[in-house]
């Protein structure tokens, strides 16, 4: 089953808009968002806007805004419901929430919003990539507390000439990566985006950070930084931050 909008024509996209106290996601199901190759509206394609304090994605599933063509990509926007405090987001069997763009036109951002607190967890991806002419968009946390743990993969990468997006993360007074990964990455000619962390505590446990070539582009940068003071602390155990040339890059 899927419930989705798109446009393949000059007409305005629609958005899809949903508000509950519990969404769940299974058994092959999809939310897209979708502008197709023979779009030509001046618009973005449409966004997916999702109101919840609490959402599960079990199994195959997923929701997805996306452009095949000219038209830019849609962006997708989760938070809880007005008044709320706290997003929790459980991914099992490999689910994700991704923003592409496999054409021209430029790949849509995931922003992720809560007053306290944001957790990810379990087996799935959160990612945003460009493998055709248009950069990718960018994934941006805004939270107090940000915990991302049991294997989710936050990712922005590009295997086409054009740049791939960052990783924004603002927690402000701390952020929990736990047996998880940051990577933003490029297999081509484009350049990978940057991994920038504002927090006053950073704790990695059994994790990856890192920002890598395995193309022509040039690896990304890492920013770990707090805004609200000179000094933050980092912790790292059994984890890795790094920046990376791999193997017959050119980057």
């Amino acid at each position: 089953s899927s419930l989705s909008v798109a446009t393949s024509s000059s007409g305005q996209p629609g958005n899809i808009i949903l508000k509950t106290g519990l969404l769940n996601i299974t058994q092959g199901a999809e939310i897209t968002a979708t502008a197709t190759a023979t779009a030509t509206s001046s618009q973005q394609g449409g966004n997916i806007s999702i109101f919840s304090p609490n959402i599960n994605l079990d199994g195959k599933v997923a929701i997805i805004a996306e452009t095949q063509g000219v038209v830019p990509a849609g962006t997708i926007n989760l938070q809880p419901l007005q008044g709320g405090q706290n997003l929790n987001i459980n991914f099992s069997q490999n689910s994700e929430i991704s923003a592409s763009t496999s054409a021209q036109g430029n790949g849509g951002s995931i922003i992720l919003t809560a007053p306290s607190a944001i957790a990810l967890f379990g087996q799935g991806i959160l990612k945003v990539e460009t493998s055709g002419l248009g950069n990718a968009g960018n994934i941006n946390f805004s939270t107090q507390n940000l915990t991302i743990a049991e294997g989710v993969t936050v990712s922005a990468s590009t295997s086409s000439n054009c740049n791939g997006g960052s990783l924004l993360i603002d927690a402000s007074r701390s952020f929990t990566l736990d047996q998880s990964q940051l990577l933003t990455d490029t297999r081509g000619l484009g350049n990978a985006g940057n991994i920038n962390i504002n927090t006053s505590q950073l704790n990695s446990n059994q994790s990856q950070i890192s920002a890598s070539t395995s193309g022509s582009g040039n690896a990304g940068n890492i920013l770990i930084s707090n805004h609200n003071s000179n000094a933050n602390i980092v912790t790292l155990n059994n984890s890795s931050i790094n920046t990376a040339v791999n193997q017959f890059a050119t980057g």
